[in-house]
């Protein structure tokens, strides 16, 4: 009997690793990644250069606005995160007047990747999905397209880590030292999206049509817990896990 395929999803607070985790098991498993990061970028690659604007200076939200309109795959997270540590009332009303773009961008991403997920779930194939997942209705998105496709196991790799080492990793990416394809940069929307992850209350998901099967791993001290029942794969993850913590004495994204 052949073996049927699974679905990951790999989901955590931004900086946390959850990246270098994914790709750590995508390698050692054998199976198909999609990352919301790298659609956004295939979508949306303009980005803002702020070292060419003053932020500081009276003449920026005119420039800013201007770079916007000339600019119509503009990747919004990119353009208005690094305004969320400022606390300038002329950049909270750009923030506020393209808000509604980051929602629109999100959901034509996540239509992408689900598009793709359930395409690659219905050839017969493992997917590791690469998200926040920080909305229980995105993660329950996940699970309906999972069932559609026959998937009847689903394991979620919840990476997580202390605000101290988010805070150095973000401080890493902002002054380049670190690369990434992720947008977040500011402590801001870090915890933005931790304390949206946090009420959405990953550890009471429950779908009758699929076992659920989470292991959350902390980055920082390295750390495994599982929640569910052992099998397998899961005594894979947990070895794939191990070695990650004995290669790299701290995981950065």
């Amino acid at each position: 009997m052949s073996k049927k395929n699974e679905l990951f999803l790999a989901c955590g607070y931004v900086a946390s690793g959850k990246t270098t985790v994914a790709n750590a098991l995508a390698s050692a498993i054998g199976l198909e990644i999609i990352r919301t990061d790298d659609i956004r970028k295939e979508l949306f690659p303009e980005g803002i250069d702020y070292n060419l604007i003053d932020l500081g200076n009276s003449e920026s939200v005119e420039k800013i606005e201007s770079w916007i309109k000339n600019n119509p795959r503009a990747d919004f997270q990119q353009v208005l995160n690094p305004l969320t540590a400022l606390k300038n009332e002329a950049y909270v009303k750009i923030i506020d007047k393209y808000a509604p773009k980051i929602k629109e961008q999100k959901a034509e991403v996540y239509d992408k990747a689900f598009a793709k997920l359930g395409s690659l779930l219905a050839a017969g194939k493992s997917v590791l999905f690469d998200a926040t997942f920080s909305s229980a209705n995105m993660r329950e998105r996940a699970y309906q397209t999972a069932i559609e496709s026959g998937v009847e196991k689903i394991y979620i790799i919840q990476v997580v880590c202390a605000e101290a080492i988010v805070m150095a990793r973000l401080a890493n990416r902002r002054s380049g030292k670190q690369k990434t394809t992720s947008n977040a940069r500011q402590m801001e929307v870090f915890r933005k999206v931790k304390n949206e992850f946090d009420a959405s209350r990953i550890k009471n998901d429950n779908n009758p049509e699929l076992k659920i099967v989470r292991i959350m791993y902390d980055t920082g001290t390295h750390t495994v817990k599982q929640f569910g029942e052992e099998d397998e794969t899961t005594k894979t993850i947990k070895v794939v896990l191990t070695d990650l913590s004995k290669q790299y004495a701290a995981v950065t994204r």
